[in-house]
């Protein structure tokens, strides 16, 4: 790591947690930027598997059942 590069870490470890956050966001939306349409389509999709669900044309699962399985399963 270059010497410029850990003194950025060190002073954003140093931030309070919502600062450390706000940077962590900026970093990622320059690896991910943010892009309109793949949150419309997003949007649209959730909406359908909410309807799908609250109609009961797609079942749901309690969480803490779920993972209880997973666990048993594979032991952690």
């Amino acid at each position: 790591m270059q010497h410029g590069t850990a003194k950025i870490i060190e002073d954003a470890i140093s931030l309070p947690v919502e600062e450390r956050f706000k940077v962590v966001e900026s970093l990622l939306q320059t690896l991910n930027p943010h892009d309109d349409a793949v949150d419309a389509l997003w949007k649209k999709e959730s909406i359908r598997r909410l309807e799908a669900v609250r109609s009961g044309a797609m079942p749901s699962h309690d969480g803490e059942a779920v993972l209880a399985e997973i666990r048993a399963k594979y032991g952690k």
